[in-house]
C-alpha cells in the first residue's frame, strides 16, 4: 500500500534571510504555503518550535 504525503510542516525559507512556520503542498514543484503562523515576522535561521500538549480539562 503506497502512502501520500500531501502536506509538510516546518521552516521555509522566506528571501535571503528570514524564515516561516508554516504548512505547503508537498506534493507539487512550486511549494505553495496554505498556512503560516505570524507571517508578518520572519524568524532568524536556526530558530525552534516546541510543541507540547496539554491534558487539562
Amino acid at each position: 500500500m503506497a502512502i501520500t504525503i500531501w502536506f509538510a510542516f516546518g521552516f521555509g525559507q522566506i528571501g535571503k534571510d528570514g524564515f516561516l512556520l508554516a504548512i505547503w503542498f508537498n506534493k507539487i514543484t512550486e511549494k505553495t504555503i496554505v498556512w503560516s503562523a505570524n507571517g508578518d515576522n520572519l524568524v532568524p535561521q536556526g530558530s525552534k518550535v516546541e510543541l507540547t500538549a496539554c491534558l487539562c480539562k
